[in-house]
């Protein structure tokens, strides 16, 4: 059977080609014996580590570019294609979640300064993107002024400003729903842009939660994203309210509007009949006592779990006295919600001591907590800041658990450590936390089957070289406290 040559092995020959490089000079350069050289070269063997793809970067005087090509054509090469992007997707959707996402402007001048629905009239033709665009914003916009709006949906989130009006509109409307259907990509095969669709997807509709107050939940169901987004799709997206109904094509070039009642009609119909053959894609927990309730029910007594934020996971390692000491006084049913944390507390502990659950946290994130006493699992509503003693006694718990590595420190330069995202994942339940626009918590149970991957695949495959050694994130730990006491 003929080996076909791999990425990195193309690439390696042509540098070899274009500088002249002699082999056998840089087989001795590198230490390896000019056969298996010969291999390397001829992609019938991978090399064995990073650090010599590094060795023949130097001997060829490569460029930082050039060298940049080649360690990830050979990081590609060892990984896979499809999961080396799969990876990256995930590690740029982690590292750029500030928390602090640009706020939503009021796009309404843009369109019309007048909602006037007597404009409109029933299977009216709309062609051009900015004319479909000022009808989508207006009939969505009239919808949201309701008492009870409800907007449905059938279209992809990777048009920016379709997101851009969506969020627009739903932003100061806590009694508006929206029912969004989504088509993920039925294939692990990454997009020509070298992105994971589905993970691009709930990137575009994050905003909807960190800055909008409506009630809005995305449903998927999988297809080609390819063909779905062919233009041969005709008019394959719909927006759907009390009064209007509009179905357009993808590229939002063309579409029809529609006002007749029965027609109406039958579009929700239509529209129910499809959601009720999707799932939905991630599922919104804002309630501070519902979110305990979630918590208490969800499988993570599973024998792997990947837990990763900022600031450290210290819920497992605080006292049981905490909450009755902590908690406000003003919190309704704060009795039983203390009862609520103090099983919680129980849980996690227990998770700690028995289960092969990772906790991964930056040094950022401790000190942050030192000064300020908040525990980031924990709205700043429901409780008041730590004591600084009961800071420095959770931080030396802290240590113990790190000596026999329960908890990781990530170090300073790791391409996700200033992340504001906290993530919890098992191979078969997890979600993502992060802090709202007004600062409280969002829950999102990750549902879909294959975002819960990608992450708890990146999760589990983090570079060593991410983490400092134990006994290195124990001194560093120890210095803090140190320091914080001077």
């Amino acid at each position: 059977m003929t080996n076909l040559p791999t990425m990195f092995s193309k690439i390696l020959s042509e540098y070899i080609k274009s500088k002249n490089i002699k082999t056998n000079l840089l087989a001795q350069y590198c230490g390896v014996d000019r056969s298996n050289m010969y291999k390397l070269i001829s992609g019938k063997r991978n090399p064995g580590s990073e650090e010599l793809v590094h060795k023949m970067a130097d001997y060829m005087r490569l460029t930082p570019t050039e060298c940049r090509e080649l360690v990830e054509a050979y990081r590609i090469t060892v990984t896979g294609y499809e999961t080396y992007y799969r990876r990256k997707t995930i590690q740029d959707f982690i590292g750029n979640f500030s928390g602090k996402m640009d706020d939503i402007a009021d796009i309404s001048s843009f369109f019309s300064n007048d909602l006037n629905p007597e404009q409109f009239s029933d299977n009216r033709s709309i062609s051009g993107r900015t004319k479909l665009y000022h009808t989508i914003y207006t009939i969505m916009a009239l919808e949201s002024q309701k008492e009870h709006g409800h907007i449905k949906l059938l279209f992809q989130p990777d048009s920016d400003d379709f997101m851009e009006i969506l969020a627009s509109i739903s932003k100061n409307k806590p009694n508006l729903k929206i029912d969004h259907i989504i088509c993920l990509n039925n294939t692990d095969k990454i997009t020509s842009d070298k992105r994971d669709y589905n993970l691009c997807c709930l990137q575009k509709i994050i905003p909807m939660y960190y800055t909008c107050l409506c009630d809005y939940t995305p449903f998927c169901y999988y297809d080609s994203i390819n063909s779905h987004n062919s233009n041969f799709n005709l008019l394959s997206s719909l927006v759907i309210t009390s009064e209007y109904a509009i179905t357009f094509s993808p590229q939002l070039k063309y579409g029809i509007l529609f006002i007749c009642k029965n027609t109406l009609q039958k579009f929700q119909s239509i529209f129910d009949d499809l959601k009720a053959e999707t799932t939905p894609v991630v599922c919104k927990i804002d309630s501070v006592f519902t979110q305990f309730d979630y918590l208490d029910n969800l499988d993570i007594g599973e024998k792997t779990g990947y837990s990763y934020q900022m600031e450290p996971c210290l819920i497992p390692l605080i006292p049981l006295s905490f909450p009755e000491k902590y908690l406000s006084r003003a919190l309704p049913g704060r009795d039983q919600f203390v009862l609520s944390v103090k099983q919680y507390i129980r849980q996690k502990s227990e998770i700690v001591k028995t289960v092969s659950t990772h906790f991964m946290f930056t040094e950022a994130g401790v000190m942050h907590f030192l000064k300020t006493g908040r525990i980031f699992e924990l709205p700043d509503a429901v409780y008041s800041p730590i004591e600084y003693s009961d800071r420095v006694l959770a931080v030396r718990t802290l240590v113990n658990a790190c000596k026999n590595e329960k908890y990781r420190m990530l170090r300073p330069d790791t391409p996700v450590s200033l992340s504001s995202l906290c993530i919890y994942v098992t191979a078969h339940s997890g979600y993502l936390l992060f802090s709202s626009a007004d600062g409280n918590l969002v829950y999102l149970n990750l549902e879909e089957p294959s975002l819960l991957f990608a992450f708890y695949d990146y999760l589990s495959t983090l570079n060593e070289d991410f983490f400092y050694p134990a006994d290195e994130t124990v001194s560093r730990l120890l210095h803090l406290i140190k320091k914080n006491h001077a």
